[in-house]
């Protein structure tokens, strides 16, 4: 370790970091045998009185790109704040001395890597020792940076708890709704959407029509009118669109190397998938309609209505998913009544323990 490490780990002054960087230039990046850098050194005590102070002046250094080295470990200066440094409510000013170096480091707009957000997400989210309003101050300096948003963003929020996925989009310093909006002016993606919505309308309009006209075929020997025919070619249309979006939706998150990180984690894409192989079933059954001569057991009929409610339930589970990845407000408002109704059922469950220990004693 050079006397700069050390500088940086114990606090000093500008004017003798000053000294130290005019003796030896190189000391500002230089290694030691973990290889970490001072800025490491000065990150993992950032509570210190003097860190603020060292993270500014080493920051401060043009030419250099100290904010994006990691260590042997593969730990940036940021990866080891998230380890070392915790934030006591009765601390005070330590507080403050981390949050202006975390400040410091993020201003600097380090490289947003995979590394990166796994160390800040690390304060953010998994760090279940601090409160919600440390954690969520956090990622405020972060959103005030005006990160670049794009895939990589999004795949990152998609690892916060969603109080925090919330925080990212009504934050006034967020440029998420920017992003959005920028997106949602772009004619492509703007008439993908409206495909999907009018797809998922039409799949729910036209199953219930021919779900009734179905099971009077098969089961009552009646037959079915002249626009059954039409109504399965729409279900048919309507399934193949979904199966080749989802197709290649697939392998774009094959070729990112995410797909079972990202894809399998999403509860949509697997309900897509769910929606599309009961579709075909479906349609495979219907189309039994036209052929003549074709009729069951008049046994199975409750069978076949119990089956057909529950795809009902599956279209519209999916559709109202796909309002919540759209619409934020009603995402905010399922997020809520989500949350209300996981409390809920948690008092009435330790209500209903309480009565019968009451009522056994």
């Amino acid at each position: 370790m050079l006397p700069m490490h050390y500088a940086c780990a114990y606090g000093t002054s500008a004017a003798a970091l000053q000294i130290l960087f005019d003796t030896h230039p190189n000391s500002i990046f230089a290694n030691e045998d973990k290889g970490r850098t001072p800025l490491h050194f000065a990150m993992v005590n950032a509570h210190r009185p003097m860190s603020p102070s060292v993270v500014a002046f080493l920051l401060s250094v043009k030419d250099t790109d100290i904010i994006n080295i990691p260590d042997n470990s593969g730990d940036l200066p940021l990866s080891l704040f998230a380890k070392a440094v915790s934030f006591d409510p009765y601390a005070a000013e330590k507080n403050e001395n981390a949050f202006k170096c975390l400040e410091l480091y993020i201003n600097a707009k380090p490289h947003p890597t995979a590394e990166f957000y796994e160390a800040l997400f690390a304060i953010t989210s998994h760090n279940k020792k601090l409160s919600h309003e440390i954690r969520k101050r956090c990622f405020r300096t972060y959103l005030a940076t005006k990160p670049l948003v794009g895939k990589e963003f999004f795949d990152a929020i998609k690892r916060l708890p969603t109080w925090l996925q919330i925080e990212a989009f009504i934050s006034p310093s967020s440029s998420m709704m920017e992003y959005l909006n920028s997106k949602t002016s772009e004619p492509i993606p703007t008439m993908m959407l409206m495909l999907d919505f009018t797809f998922l309308v039409l799949l729910v309009v036209f199953f219930q029509l021919s779900a009734n006209e179905t099971i009077d075929c098969l089961f009552d020997n009646k037959g079915v009118g002249d626009s059954f025919p039409a109504y399965l070619g729409v279900l048919l249309t309507i399934s193949i669109y979904l199966c080749v979006k989802e197709i290649m939706q697939i392998i774009r998150y094959f070729k990112a190397g995410s797909l079972r990180t990202l894809w399998f984690s999403d509860v949509k894409n697997i309900l897509d998938v769910c929606l599309v192989v009961v579709t075909f079933l479906w349609c495979s059954v219907m189309f039994q309609c036209i052929q003549e001569d074709q009729s069951f057991d008049s046994s199975g009929k409750e069978w076949y209505k119990a089956a057909m409610a529950f795809t009902v339930l599956l279209y519209t589970l999916t559709f109202l998913l796909f309002l919540k990845s759209v619409l934020i407000d009603f995402a905010v408002f399922v997020s809520g009544m989500t949350n209300v109704i996981r409390n809920l059922l948690t008092f009435l469950v330790s209500l209903m323990i309480v009565l019968l220990a009451f009522v056994s004693t």
